[in-house]
This record gives C-alpha cells, structure tokens and sequence, in this order.
C-alpha cells in the first residue's frame, strides 16, 4: 500500500489560514477528486471539521486525540493515531492510500510516505498553516504537470 501525501501548497508554502484554503482553485479541486476517488483518505480533526462532511467515494479517516482508538460513522472513522489509520487501511488491501492535511498531520507523516503530489499554486496567499519543508536529499521529482493556475509535482522516496 503506498502512502501518498497530497497538498496544494502556494509559493510560499501556504497552504491554509485559519480553517480555510485562502485560494478556490476549481482545476485543483478537480485534480484533487480524480486521484484520490476510490481510495482511503487521513486528514487529521481541523481538515475534517473544515470541509464539514466525509469526501464521497473515499473512505475518511480522521485523526483525533481520542480516547477510544476506534469510532466509526457513516462515511468515516474518528482514529487516536496515524498509525492505526494505517493498519485500519491495509486490511482493506487498497493499493494507496492518501493524506490530505493539515500541516500537523503532514508534519508527522512526510517521513513516512513513499509519495508526494503537490500542486503549486502559481501565487503568493496570506495564511497561518504551512507545509513542511521537503527535504530534497529524501524525495526525487519524477514529473510535473502544467495548469494554468498550478503545476502538480510528483515526488517518490529515494534510497539515498
């Protein structure tokens, strides 16, 4: 199963302000359904509650500092950790499974993923919440796309 962090991030390195993306990109947007869409999603509690429902057509597990380490729902699970999320994930054998925020939950899965999609936005936002850094001694660019308003990069994990 391979661990995919996906983010739209601006040129510098926004990629949220408060409990909002400061940008509504509808190609990104798009871009972002198409490939996750009939795969596992992680977000941890502040992205959920953010978008306000489950994804459709992907099963959504939240991160919280729960308790229980397991509450299901309909569309969803509220999970007490990343790796639980995890192992919760390869008993349904997908082939990826995605993490899409927010910058805590980035922070402590980049070293853990096998894969990167970023959309860079082709602007500079105002905002509070970043993506970490992305350490080029650890992940190779492998292709990009062009968009008008962004171009996605895709980085996997070297060996080095």
């Amino acid at each position: 199963m391979e661990k995919i962090i996906i983010a739209a991030v601006s040129k510098n390195s926004i990629i949220g302000n408060g409990d909002k993306i400061p940008w509504l990109i509808e190609e990104d947007l798009q871009f972002f359904k198409k490939t996750t869409v009939g795969f596992p999603v992680i977000m941890g509690k502040n992205t959920f509650l953010s978008i306000g429902k489950p994804l459709v057509d992907r099963f959504n597990y939240v991160l919280s500092n729960s308790k229980e380490p397991f509450i299901a729902f309909d569309g969803y699970a509220v999970v007490n950790s990343i790796d639980y999320a995890f192992q919760l994930c390869k008993k349904k054998k997908p082939k990826k499974v995605f993490i899409i925020g927010g910058a805590e939950v980035f922070e402590k899965t980049i070293n853990l993923c096998d894969k990167l999609i970023i959309s860079r936005i082709n602007k500079e936002y105002e905002g509070d919440k970043y993506f970490p850094n992305i350490d080029m001694q650890k992940w190779d660019l492998y292709k990009t796309e062009k968009y008008e308003l962004f171009n996605v990069e895709y980085f996997k994990r070297n060996n080095k």
